[in-house]
């Protein structure tokens, strides 16, 4: 049950930290970004991510 809550925690905290980050990346207030909206984002660029080989994704390059 603990694990549990620690996940659902967790995901949003990564959520948040997403939409904080776009709103910086655009110049925007994060309050204007909706956490219902950008979770149907994640949602459908799930299977993109999962087809995408780590070079391809930016987010997680380190240097």
């Amino acid at each position: 049950m603990v694990q549990e809550i620690y996940g659902w925690l967790l995901g949003h905290w990564a959520v948040r930290s997403l939409m904080f980050q776009a709103a910086q990346e655009q110049g925007l207030s994060p309050l204007r970004l909706g956490f219902t909206g950008t979770l149907r984002v994640v949602r459908r660029a799930v299977t993109q991510f999962q087809q995408s080989a780590p070079e391809e994704l930016p987010l997680f390059l380190t240097g």
